[in-house]
């Protein structure tokens, strides 16, 4: 949690990205050049969120999901396969980042203003807490037929 106050103290007296102020006039998403806000707002974030699901649940059932699975459940075994860990977890990771930065966005959008003071001690430990309770249990069923 000490790289938390760091990154807070560099958002907070850096310039850049609006010091104490923050970054302020995010405008809402547009949708065909016209502003999208409440109820529409929603309808976005949700099907964001289905066709995130919708492409997870697809790539679990497919074959493209075994590189990455057989890298998380035995590494050196995948390895000794022929499969390259290094670049599944790359890609794992780059998906994952690319959702929180999706994630990130809309949170942006939502607010209005992204200020440092937002992100202290206590939303980390609300984002800690939900990503371990997003990690104990599986997104879909643990079944393996195609």
């Amino acid at each position: 949690m000490g790289v938390n106050v760091a990154v807070v103290a560099v958002l907070l007296h850096v310039p850049f990205f609006g010091g104490a102020s923050g970054i302020g006039g995010i405008p809402a998403p547009r949708w065909f050049g016209e502003p999208v806000g409440g109820p529409g707002f929603f309808a976005l974030v949700l099907a964001d969120l289905l066709i995130a699901l919708a492409i997870n649940r697809w790539l679990r059932r497919s074959w493209a999901s075994l590189t990455p699975l057989a890298a998380r459940d035995d590494e050196e075994a995948a390895q000794v396969s022929g499969v390259d860990v290094r670049s599944s977890r790359i890609t794992a990771f780059t998906t994952g980042t690319a959702l929180a930065g999706l994630a990130g966005s809309f949170y942006a959008h939502h607010l209005g203003l992204i200020a440092g003071r937002d992100f202290g001690f206590p939303f980390s430990i609300a984002i800690l807490g939900v990503l371990a309770l997003a990690a104990s249990a599986p997104t879909v069923a643990p079944s393996r037929e195609p």
